[in-house]
């Protein structure tokens, strides 16, 4: 689910190139590239392709943003000219963090250095929705730049606090260590699933999907808690140790829990649990006592959570059935 043309392209690639031994991880640009072409030039047997997104999250976010920074999105073009791939959803990337955010085009070159053009998301002739967790947002203060809806730069960014770049609950994260704290709950998915629908509907229907403020970076790292990396800065939180502005959710409106985007493993050898912890989300939940005095009762509390999520449903960020999975968090609350 992580490649980044999706299992059409995946299928299609093996159709075309059989098994495929890529000596450079930069030649995977240009091979996604081709391979999005010939899809529009040819679909597959037995499928009718009228369009065709891309999407991925982490690593093959930032495939994206070199896809799009370097011009392989100019080279891929349907038989009319028009663009083979019709959208692009980013997904927890951040386009100012130095180790990952862009990749080099080939095991001889560099990474764009910090402040490079192509680490913000230019114009394009097809809309690209950037969805990142906290985490990102700690990175991403130099790669913002203002939404747009014009028909040659639309654009939105969606930060979303509470969420996190991973944790070991992910279904897709299999194989991670666990954690000194308790692991992030936060229903990222969901709000993925929405973004992708806004993508196609602003791409094939002309509908514009909704926005949403940003995350607030303070100035330095003596300000507040924050991810290791040098380029990670604070953010502005609030009474209850959660992050202020981006993409509101119930569970940061109606909180049961402090949620922060970074975790602590346990000491081992590997040399690789700072890292992986930085990465993988972590929460802390409010006493029965704190959510005697915020909510009253667990009625209240599951009445203000649900019409949270109905206000997501009617805002366009999530449909009726992700909005159903959503609402049993809230059944799952008692104090």
């Amino acid at each position: 689910t992580q490649h980044p043309m999706g299992l059409a392209a995946t299928k299609a690639a093996h159709l075309q190139y059989g098994d495929l031994d890529v000596s450079d991880p930069g030649l995977g640009f240009d091979i996604v590239a081709q391979v999005a072409t010939w899809l529009r030039a040819h679909g597959l047997p037995g499928l009718r392709l009228d369009h065709l997104f891309m999407s991925g999250a982490s690593h093959t976010g930032s495939f994206q943003r070199v896809f799009l920074g370097d011009g392989f999105h100019e080279r891929a073009r349907r038989p009319d000219g028009g663009p083979a791939v019709e959208g692009y959803l980013i997904q927890i990337s951040s386009g100012a963090f130095m180790m990952g955010g862009y990749h080099a085009l080939s095991a001889d070159s560099s990474v764009p250095p910090a402040g490079d053009r192509r680490r913000v998301i230019q114009s394009f002739d097809v809309p690209v929705i950037e969805l990142l967790s906290e985490g990102e947002a700690e990175t991403n203060r130099d790669s913002r730049r203002p939404d747009s809806d014009e028909a040659g730069d639309r654009y939105r960014l969606y930060e979303v606090p509470g969420a996190c770049h991973m944790t070991w609950l992910d279904p897709v994260s299999r194989g991670l260590p666990e954690t000194v704290e308790e692991p992030s709950d936060f229903p990222m998915p969901a709000l993925a699933g929405g973004a992708l629908r806004n993508l196609r509907r602003w791409a094939v229907d002309g509908i514009a999907p909704p926005r949403a403020t940003r995350l607030t970076n303070l100035s330095s790292k003596d300000d507040g808690p924050c991810g290791r990396m040098a380029e990670s800065l604070p953010l502005l939180r609030d009474e209850h140790g959660n992050a202020v502005g981006g993409v509101r959710t119930p569970d940061l409106d109606v909180p049961v829990a402090t949620y922060y985007p970074h975790s602590t493993l346990p000491p081992d050898d590997s040399g690789r649990g700072a890292f992986q912890g930085d990465i993988m989300g972590s929460m802390t939940r409010f006493s029965a006592d704190k959510l005697q005095t915020l909510y009253g009762s667990p009625e209240n509390y599951r009445s203000e959570y649900e019409a949270g999520v109905a206000r997501l449903v009617a805002e366009g960020w999530i449909d009726e059935d992700e909005a159903q999975e959503w609402g049993k968090r809230a059944r799952k609350i008692s104090f």
